[in-house]
């Protein structure tokens, strides 16, 4: 990204999951902002631009929480 330029964001459900990691390595290898949600986080998932937001999607309470300061997203994958 040029000096300026945002970095897109993406926020991948399920991120901890073998598919979901997958896709976390993939949007960050291109250069992408990963907002990981999931239960418990994914210990071989370390990158500077990997946030890892411990969520269960089954309680209104943590998707409220989540999804506070993350209102302006490009990319949503629900992967849970």
């Amino acid at each position: 990204h040029s000096e300026g330029d945002a970095m897109k964001k993406v926020l991948i459900t399920g991120a901890s999951g073998l598919i979901g990691s997958e896709m976390c390595r993939e949007f960050l290898a291109q250069g992408y902002e990963v907002y990981g949600l999931d239960l418990k986080a994914n210990k071989d998932l370390q990158h500077p631009h990997y946030h890892f937001i411990k969520t269960n999607l089954t309680q209104e309470k943590d998707i409220r929480k989540a999804y506070t300061n993350l209102l302006e997203l490009d990319v949503l994958i629900n992967n849970a």
